[in-house]
């Protein structure tokens, strides 16, 4: 059993078909978002187990319409629940599996020029999506280990859509 940080730039690679360019609107996504939290790994054998956690995360896009010159930023901030099994190689890790997505909030602020918009409101979304890691944990010692990943993650809906980042943490264990 093991628990640990985790850090989690990624970016995203295509967001879902709930928004799509047009000769009208185009839209910008941010580079990179980060994702950090705490995970907990818990093995029934020597190779499987299973690996969740709750992690925070904040994405940005940037949706501007052609047509009155109005950009609008808009932010999406996140709670992440992964349920992965997860398998123990030699030298490499793998995980697969499902996350719950609770969307906190959405904020947005916009500007034309001469005008300026702005808002947010509390969500309360759930969405639901999946999950994929390949890394490497790294002995410290007995009972730590740095670990180094590559995530895959994607949900449907508004929020969330297809993500990879690279993974950076420590775990301790128990």
């Amino acid at each position: 059993m093991k628990v640990g940080l985790k850090l989690l730039p990624e970016t995203t690679i295509k967001f879902s078909d709930d928004y799509p360019d047009s000769e009208f609107v185009k839209h910008k996504f941010e580079l990179f978002s980060f994702n950090y939290g705490i995970q907990y790994v818990y093995s029934f054998t020597d190779r499987i187990g299973f690996e969740t956690g709750i992690y925070y995360q904040s994405q940005k896009y940037q949706t501007t319409y052609i047509t009155n010159s109005l950009t609008v930023d808009t932010q999406f901030q996140l709670i992440q629940m992964p349920i992965s099994l997860r398998f123990d190689f030699d030298y490499l890790y793998f995980t697969l599996g499902g996350s719950l997505n609770y969307q906190l909030a959405t904020k947005w602020d916009g500007s034309d020029g001469s005008h300026s918009t702005g808002g947010g409101q509390n969500d309360g979304s759930i969405l639901v999506g999946l999950i994929g890691t390949v890394g490497r944990d790294w002995k410290v010692s007995d009972k730590v280990s740095i670990l180094t990943e590559i995530r895959l993650s994607g949900a449907p809906g508004k929020a969330v859509g297809a993500n990879a980042g690279l993974g950076l943490g420590a775990n301790y264990k128990l």
